[in-house]
């Protein structure tokens, strides 16, 4: 899929600390094609990748990011009945915090715990994020990922994640 990446987007609009410079490339991308043809844009102009979730853990220079800035809008939230259970499936652009209100509300237990954490759904698996005795690890039956090197998409079951405290494969062996 072709993107057309804007200029000298500024980024502090986009930190929780709304701070720092622009991108040099900006783009938004709403699904997984978008993404793809995004990594892929980089990759030919040899520019190096900055992906950007809700922007609470970012601390952007003055001076920007001077490659491309690939911003997650990927949304969507489906749930479904699964024996005792309900798995729900949660796109890496929705808000976290929205989702653990939509499953307290329909009275799922699992990650009640975990409401005020911000960001977004994407970055939970990565940081293995917890609060007062649960982390995402506890409930996460599967994660779906692109490498950005090869922009190859795979389905890692939970124990395949390696979660641990603060840590899964996505924040060390499988950064990016």
């Amino acid at each position: 899929m072709s993107v057309e990446p804007r200029e000298n987007v500024p980024l502090a609009p986009f930190t929780t600390l709304g701070v720092g410079g622009p991108a040099r490339f900006y783009v938004r991308v709403d699904d997984a094609a978008s993404l793809a043809g995004a990594l892929e844009w980089a990759e030919r102009r040899a520019q190096a990748v900055l992906v950007l979730g809700g922007g609470s853990n970012l601390v952007v220079a003055d001076e920007g990011h001077l490659g491309l800035v690939i911003h997650l809008a990927l949304r969507g939230v489906a749930a479904r009945p699964s024996g005792d259970t309900v798995d729900v499936t949660a796109a890496a652009g929705e808000y976290w915090d929205p989702l653990v209100a939509f499953a307290a509300d329909k009275g799922w237990a699992g990650i009640e715990c975990l409401s005020g954490i911000p960001g977004l759904v994407g970055a939970t698996p990565i940081q293995n994020v917890g609060a007062y005795g649960q982390d995402v690890s506890g409930t996460i039956v599967s994660v779906e990922a692109m490498d950005v090197r090869t922009r190859v998409r795979a389905t890692f079951d939970n124990a395949a994640c390696r979660f641990g405290y603060r840590m899964s494969r996505f924040k060390s062996d499988d950064r990016g």
